[in-house]
């Protein structure tokens, strides 16, 4: 019988019971490392049905290389990375972790809303300057409950976010592709959104129509002291028209927690910005999350080797 062989792509590896639940069956599991080059994960994976990705970029000339590959999992949501049609044309499945960090991430979005709308950024800088004053008037900001909040998207982390802010009695717009009906929110168009929203949070894949997305021309049909928050793909913005906007008021500000290169360069004009709040995409990176995105790649790997579509398949 030939080996049952999955590869572990990266340093994050897999929660011990999924682990477990794949090795109870007989498979063999194969870890990658962080720093590994190309030549190096093929020939350690040429054997491999199965290779489990995190965040790095598939590329297709792998292909070639690994004879024996079936499916290939994304570990998480967003499959940008992963080249799903020549993918397909070669007869591989590709499969990911839907919902499994939708919770961790709506928390990430909904606390990057209050560290912008709250000003808690320059409220601790104001700390740190120890003037034993109190109450400063710049300091004064919006409830987040008192603000209307914009979902772009409307998938399972926009509605984990929007039952979360809607715990904050925030109205809450929606707007998405195709029409929903939102459980709190109202559905509208993208303008309407956009002119209407303190708070536009985006919950979009990265896709050829949505790369760039957000520019200067979307920015200013947004309000004034309007504020940005990105938990999906750093790819969604353009980073040079959001900086400038914030720099020219267009918009207020911006809570990040994906950006177009990660890490962030050091040179980067997003690290010192005193209006942006930057996280190095953490949204997902929660104990809970890793159990259920563990879950879902282990399900995923046992319905291949039991001659199953894998549950969570996208081609």
């Amino acid at each position: 019988m030939t080996e049952q062989l999955i590869y572990l792509y990266g340093k994050l590896g897999l929660h011990h019971t999924a682990l477990d639940m794949l090795t109870d069956r007989g498979y063999t599991i194969l870890r990658g490392v962080d720093d590994q080059t190309d030549a190096d994960f093929l020939r350690r994976a040429r054997e491999a049905q199965i290779v489990v990705m995190d965040d790095h970029y598939f590329k297709e000339a792998w292909f070639d290389q690994l004879p024996q590959l079936r499916l290939i999992i994304r570990r998480g949501v967003g499959y940008d990375k992963i080249p799903i049609e020549a993918a397909t044309q070669r007869h591989v499945w590709v499969a990911n972790t839907p919902g499994a960090n939708a919770s961790s991430v709506a928390e990430i979005a909904v606390g990057l809303m209050l560290e912008t709308v709250r000003k808690m950024p320059a409220a601790r800088d104001y700390l740190n300057q120890l003037t034993g004053k109190m109450y400063p008037s710049y300091l004064v900001s919006h409830s987040l409950g008192s603000r209307t909040v914009g979902l772009v998207g409307y998938g399972n982390i926009a509605k984990a976010t929007e039952q979360m802010v809607a715990g904050f009695g925030a109205k809450i717009l929606v707007t998405a592709r195709h029409p929903h009906t939102p459980k709190y929110g109202q559905f509208v168009d993208l303008a309407t959104l956009l002119a209407e929203s303190d708070v536009v949070s985006l919950h979009l894949p990265a896709t050829a129509e949505t790369t760039g997305l957000f520019d200067r021309q979307l920015f200013a049909q947004m309000k004034t002291d309007a504020i940005l928050i990105n938990t999906s793909r750093g790819s969604l913005v353009n980073e040079t028209d959001l900086v400038a906007a914030i720099d020219g008021g267009i918009i207020g500000g911006a809570g990040l927690d994906t950006t177009g290169m990660e890490p962030v360069p050091a040179q980067s004009p997003l690290l010192a910005h005193e209006r942006i709040v930057l996280l190095p995409h953490i949204g997902g990176f929660t104990i809970e999350a890793e159990v259920k995105t563990a879950h879902m790649v282990a399900q995923n790997c046992i319905d291949l080797f039991e001659e199953r579509t894998p549950r969570f398949a996208l081609n």
